[in-house]
């Protein structure tokens, strides 16, 4: 009688327990993401749900469509260069966002940097990874904040080889032009057919539309990185449609 009164209460506390961790996962949820499911001019505060969206972090503490961005690319030779360039070429279609290659590295936007020998690495934290469909990374971006939480400078790494083979040169545009977009203030987009999906596509892929908008509405909204006010929402979607 004993063991059966004793086997019940275990049942009970961990449906308790199961119950308490569910709640809790949701008050997280709702913390980072937000309540308001309101969409003004194409933005939401909602979490995705399914829906082709783009999520959005942060916005630079520059306005982009009045001033360059700057960028330099460090340790790439003229077609690695090139196919970078091309990469980044992508997000100033119709002038909308304006970049400018600067030499000195140490005073310059967006720092890119091309590791050669070094094959592609197991996801960390800390970063906004790319990665393969084998979940190596050959991309990562790190954005620097203001004490305002606004972007002041991005670093960005491109890995140039997997599995010891060497990157072709359409890859490395998509990798390139993919960080770029975390660089301006993106997050990963929701469906596999963007540039900003968290993965890795060897086929041609172009800066969307979606892509472009999200960060050009960042920078007019001026989303903050909550550095210290855990009231400021740090997720935010573009819905493309």
């Amino acid at each position: 009688m004993f063991n059966v009164i004793f086997v019940s209460f275990l049942y009970l506390v961990s449906i308790v327990f199961i119950i308490l961790t569910i709640h809790s996962q949701l008050g997280y949820t709702n913390s980072v993401l937000g309540k308001d499911d309101r969409v003004t001019n194409g933005f939401s505060t909602s979490p995705i749900d399914g829906t082709r969206a783009i999520s959005v972090c942060c916005s630079w503490n520059k306005n982009l469509t009045s001033k360059s961005i700057s960028y330099s690319i460090n340790n790439a030779n003229d077609t690695i260069k090139l196919a970078i360039q091309k990469g980044i070429n992508e997000w100033s279609e119709n002038n909308a966002i304006k970049f400018v290659e600067v030499t000195n590295s140490n005073n310059t936007d967006i720092r890119i940097r091309f590791v050669y020998g070094t094959d592609a690495i197991t996801p960390h934290s800390g970063s906004i990874n790319m990665t393969m469909q084998s979940g190596l990374t050959v991309g990562k971006t790190i954005d620097n904040f203001d004490d305002a939480g606004y972007i002041n400078r991005s670093s960005i790494v491109i890995y140039g080889r997997a599995f010891g083979n060497p990157l072709d040169y359409q890859t490395l545009q998509n990798i390139a032009a993919h960080e770029v977009g975390h660089a301006l203030g993106l997050g990963h987009a929701s469906f596999a057919s963007d540039l900003m999906f968290n993965k890795v596509s060897f086929e041609k892929e172009r800066v969307s539309q979606c892509d472009i908008g999200g960060a050009l509405l960042a920078n007019q909204w001026k989303f903050r990185y909550p550095l210290v006010d855990s009231g400021v929402q740090n997720s935010h979607n573009v819905k493309c449609y």
